[in-house]
């Protein structure tokens, strides 16, 4: 394109410096002929100009740029487009090739016609007019169904309760729908700005919000966020707002268009969902606590009779006539130890019954974990004859969730796998193991029994689904959403070599470092 409009520049100033026009240097004579009915003048004698080239040069390169934009104009290939291709750049190549070689013919003495006559001209003229008719026709119809499309955008919008908003990134000036305005508490007179905008956020999200915007303006991407507005009489609500930026041929961020959604009945039901949750979860602990009564009941009577004996035979000790000072010290420090271990009975329970609003997030060893289990079911698994076996990897993802939440989980996984295995009547051991699986710690319990009925695998973990005696059929249904509110998860299958296997996926903590447990 700039270099037929470079020719066509200099065949203008050719046109006014090299003798009488572009076509001739001189003409010395004229005649009369008669074109289409009428006499008109032509030259007689004259000389051709030598620059007379730079005219069709220039047209040619022209035509080379318009058939170049008709192809790529076909290769649309939808129907307007390809007519587009064929009247306007057949009509524009047509005028390009006869208009120039009509001057040229004239010039040279091989036609005698007026070498400025614009006939070429028609083929654009009527293409032109065509084009307008059809666009001076179709003009209503356009403005119509660009009318309904506002119109069923507007009842979407309003049906959905969607506030659509429009962000001058430069002015910081926001076109907000009337949606939208009920959203964020804007009368219908008010400007709504950036300002304002941001002086309805709740303080503690603004910096967020802040933080997002910014990174979406300056990288000309997609912004999503929920947040919460402070109303006038200082009750929350909950907005999700979805915003793309728009950028002009510089790959500046000029505008952002967006649209925002009132989420709080849904908080709300999440938040309620999670107490219910919670509750549930207690209660089942307390019913795990109650099922270990006389578990935790000897466990506690072991420590407190060892205590007992030793500080009795320490009482004699000391009354001797020579008290053996070394023997005491051990006989104080079996004391303590039995204290310990009596304290750490007791605060598993009370971790257990305890009941909290929120889950109490720490890191933790998950082998040490599972050795407080197994200490708590030491007596259980005596009374039931089960042994249980530990295959523990030494080093392991740190591991970041709930403490006591994990306990419960393996509580009711193992007493599952004791259920199983004495309903089976057989012997059996009872494995739990921990692993590593793609930088991921995995506790799994294994137990001997007859495994999962094929019909029952894939709803096992659905509530109230039970196959011991009196069961509710919580206990699997509990443990997997404890899991997954924790980041983790449960999984269910049947081992090859039988039995049922039941993997704890557990959440991984922000470090990337194993610890050794």
């Amino acid at each position: 394109l700039f270099m037929a409009l470079g020719l066509r520049v200099a065949a203008v100033i050719a046109n006014f410096t090299t003798g009488s026009s572009l076509h001739f240097l001189k003409v010395d004579s004229l005649e009369k002929i008669s074109f289409m009915g009428a006499q008109v003048s032509v030259p007689a004698q004259w000389e051709p100009n030598p620059w007379l080239f730079l005219g069709p040069v220039a047209a040619l390169t022209l035509l080379c740029y318009i058939a170049d934009a008709s192809f790529r104009l076909w290769r649309g290939r939808s129907p307007d487009q390809r007519r587009r291709a064929v009247l306007c750049g057949g009509s524009f190549c047509f005028f390009l090739l006869a208009a120039p070689a009509w001057a040229a013919l004239s010039a040279y003495g091989v036609l005698e016609l007026p070498i400025n006559a614009s006939v070429p001209f028609f083929a654009v003229i009527l293409v032109m007019s065509y084009e307008l008719r059809r666009a001076a026709a179709g003009y209503p119809r356009a403005m119509a169904a660009l009318q309904n499309s506002e119109q069923r955008l507007r009842h979407a919008a309003a049906a959905a309760r969607l506030g659509l908003w429009e962000l001058d990134i430069a002015t910081g000036q926001i076109w907000i729908s009337d949606e939208g305005r009920a959203l964020y508490n804007v009368s219908p007179g008010e400007q709504m700005n950036m300002a304002l905008f941001f002086k309805t956020l709740h303080p503690d999200d603004r910096p967020t919000v802040e933080a997002r915007m910014e990174e979406a303006v300056s990288g000309g991407i997609a912004i999503e966020a929920e947040y919460r507005l402070v109303l006038p009489d200082g009750s929350i609500r909950w907005i999700s707002a979805l915003g793309r930026v728009e950028q002009n041929d510089t790959g500046k961020s000029v505008l952002m268009r967006g649209v925002s959604m009132d989420i709080t009945n849904r908080v709300l039901a999440a938040e309620q969902s999670e107490i219910q949750r919670r509750e549930v979860a207690h209660l089942s602990r307390i019913n795990v606590l109650g099922t270990l009564a006389g578990t935790l009941a000897h466990e506690l009577n072991q420590p407190l009779a060892a205590i007992l004996a030793n500080a009795q035979t320490g009482t004699k000790i000391l009354h001797s006539e020579e008290p053996d000072i070394e023997e005491t010290s051990a006989i104080l420090q079996d004391v303590a130890d039995d204290a310990k271990r009596a304290g750490a009975v007791i605060q598993g329970m009370r971790g257990m019954l305890k009941k909290e609003d929120q889950a109490e997030v720490q890191f933790f060893s998950p082998n040490e974990v599972v050795r407080e289990v197994v200490a708590m079911l030491h007596s259980e698994l005596l009374s039931r004859k089960i042994p249980v076996k530990l295959e523990l990897e030494e080093i392991l993802p740190p591991v970041c969730m709930d403490r006591v939440g994990f306990q419960q989980v393996l509580i009711n996984l193992a007493m599952n796998g004791l259920d199983a295995m004495q309903e089976q009547g057989a012997g059996g051991t009872l494995k739990i193991i921990t692993s590593r699986r793609g930088g991921v710690s995995v506790v799994s319990v294994h137990d001997s029994g007859p495994g999962i009925a094929a019909d029952r695998l894939d709803g096992i973990f659905s509530p109230f689904q039970s196959t011991k005696p009196g069961g509710l059929g919580l206990g699997l249904s509990i443990s997997r959403s404890i899991m997954e509110s924790s980041g983790g998860e449960l999984l269910a299958q049947n081992h090859p070599a039988g039995g049922a296997v039941l993997d704890v996926m557990l959440p991984v903590s922000s470090s990337n470092s194993g610890l050794p447990y």
